[in-house]
C-alpha cells in the first residue's frame, strides 16, 4: 500500500489533467467545426488547432502518467512541459492569431500568477520527498542468494 501524495502533487496531476482536456477540447471542436473553421476562420486554420490540440493533450497525459507513478524526474518534467506550454501559448496569442487582444495586462497578470504557483510545486519539499521516497518494504540489494 502506498503513502497517501500530498496536495502539491494532487494539485500537480490536476493541472496538467485540466490542461489535457482543455486541449482534447481544442481537438474536438476543430474536427467537429472542420468546415466552418476552413470557411470563416482566420489562418493558420483548423489543421494548426487540431495538431496543437493533440500534441499537449499527449504531452499533459504523458507527464500525468509520470507523476501519477511517482518517477523520480516527474518534477522536472512538469515544470518544463508547463513552461514550454505557457510559452507556446504566448507565441501563439502575439505572432500566430490574427485577433486583437484588449486583455494583455490581465493575461500577463495571470500567466506570472501561474508561472509562480509552477514554480513553488516544483520547489515544494513535500512533493520532492513524494517522488524520491523508497519503498519500505523494498528487500536489500546486497543479499546473496544460494
Amino acid at each position: 500500500m502506498t503513502n497517501k501524495p500530498p496536495l502539491t502533487v494532487t494539485g500537480m496531476r490536476l493541472l496538467v489533467l485540466m490542461l489535457a482536456a482543455w486541449n482534447l477540447l481544442r481537438v474536438g471542436a476543430s474536427i467537429t467545426n472542420w468546415d466552418a473553421l476552413l470557411e470563416f476562420a482566420s489562418p493558420p486554420g483548423p489543421w494548426y488547432t487540431a495538431l496543437t490540440g493533440s500534441f499537449w493533450t499527449l504531452a499533459g497525459l504523458a507527464v500525468w502518467i509520470l507523476i501519477r507513478r511517482r518517477y523520480i524526474h516527474s518534477q522536472g518534467v512538469y515544470l518544463l512541459t508547463l513552461y514550454a506550454y505557457v510559452a507556446w501559448w504566448w507565441a501563439d496569442r502575439v505572432f500566430i492569431s490574427k485577433l486583437p487582444h484588449a486583455n494583455n495586462i490581465f493575461a500577463a497578470s495571470v500567466t506570472a500568477i501561474v508561472l509562480i504557483a509552477i514554480a513553488t510545486d516544483f520547489f515544494n519539499k513535500s512533493a520532492t520527498n513524494c517522488f524520491t521516497q523508497r519503498e519500505t518494504n523494498e528487500q536489500p540489494t546486497d543479499q546473496q542468494t544460494s
